[in-house]
């Protein structure tokens, strides 16, 4: 099994996607993408997309560290993986409003 991890920038250094993908000859077999941000002095996880559990899903992250999990109908990794890719790149602003909002409440 192969193992890539790598991070991509979104804005400056202060948002990023950090993706972690397991292949077997050359097909995902298990990954990790997650969208991070930079709050209170650390990496704050806001949404990640894995198949923990034996399911793919998406966990929303809440300030307080609690998760809200939500399957995705998906079986196959390399196009769940694409599908938690284009997710995060098109809407992490929306997921990091909405962090924000939750830490104010």
């Amino acid at each position: 099994m192969n193992r890539k991890e790598f991070f991509i920038g979104l804005i400056w250094q202060t948002d990023r996607l950090r993706f972690s993908i397991d292949t077997e000859q050359g097909k995902v077999v298990n990954f990790v993408a997650q969208y991070e941000t930079w709050l209170t002095g650390k990496w704050q996880a806001v949404v990640r997309y894995d198949f923990a559990h034996s399911f793919f899903h998406r966990d929303l992250t809440n300030p307080d560290g609690e998760q809200e999990k939500t399957p995705i109908d998906i079986q196959d990794r390399g196009q769940a993986l694409d599908y938690a890719k284009n997710d995060l790149i098109a809407n992490w602003q929306q997921y990091l409003e909405r962090y924000t909002n939750r830490m104010k409440q």
